[in-house]
């Protein structure tokens, strides 16, 4: 953890900064170690006032397709033209489909969106409207996600942030060197029949008895499950494999589609 100490030309009053500590632990961790307090190491940090930057202004200029470098672009409703616009070329207003090209990015417009760029580079953009461009595209309910490899991508990637956000509580929260440090701990989401959603890739060697687990814990207790309940498991005959290893199971229930 990092405390700040005091300030420039003030004496460090030493009480206060172990106070400070174990405040910030308690809130980092959730406990507050009965031991004394190891300084790794100390920082000097010097603060100097930034140039102060204009407001915003909305440029009079509109540049569009056909008013500069244009190039084919595929969006959701098919192929456009899209200017391709230096950010840092001057102030100017920018309308959709377009590339805004900035000192280390991209940016792409969409169509009928569109953009205000000020002298400094700075970028305001303004979406487009219900009726426009997203009209056209198609409704996620239209959207088949087991046959839409984009979609399917965006979920696979925030079901394995959430089982990565699982681990990462359970390590800052943990004493045990086991879990803190060598990782020796399973994360995952499971699906409503104990199918393996995601997982965290930690030690994943948990996960095959962890299913089993989650599918006998659904059994016994049906649809008794709620929102706020927590189970914890070693059943030897259920999923457990020796004593230490625990498995803590919380349901996530989806108001108006049943339960995870």
């Amino acid at each position: 953890l990092s405390i700040e100490a005091g300030s420039a030309g003030a004496a460090i009053d030493a009480a206060a900064v172990i106070a400070r500590f174990t405040e910030q632990h308690k809130t980092e961790f959730g406990f507050v170690l009965q031991r004394d307090v190891l300084v790794d190491n100390v920082r000097v940090r010097r603060a100097h006032g930034a140039q102060e930057i204009p407001n915003h202004a909305k440029a009079a200029a509109l540049v569009k397709a056909g008013d500069a470098a244009d190039v084919p672009v595929v969006f959701a409703n098919g192929e456009h033209r899209a200017a391709v616009v230096d950010t840092l070329a001057g102030a100017r207003n920018v309308a959709g489909p377009a590339l805004l090209r900035c000192a280390g990015s991209t940016v792409v417009l969409d169509p009928d969106s569109s953009a205000d760029i000020d002298a400094h580079g700075n970028i305001v953009i303004t979406l487009a409207s219900a009726g426009g461009a997203a009209a056209s595209s198609p409704t996620a309910a239209a959207t088949d996600v087991a046959k839409d490899p984009r979609v399917l991508t965006v979920f696979s990637h925030r079901f394995m942030s959430i089982a990565e956000q699982m681990g990462r509580a359970l390590q800052r929260t943990a004493v045990s060197t086991n879990i803190k440090e060598r990782l020796d701990f399973s994360c995952a989401i499971f699906d409503a029949d104990a199918g393996l959603v995601a997982n965290a890739p930690h030690i994943p060697v948990h996960l095959g008895a962890m299913g089993a687990t989650v599918a006998f814990q659904k059994e016994k207790f049906g649809a008794d499950w709620r929102d706020d309940d927590v189970i914890v498991c070693n059943h030897p005959a259920h999923g457990g494999s020796h004593l230490p290893d625990i498995t803590v199971i919380a349901p996530i229930v989806v108001e108006g589609a049943g339960r995870i």
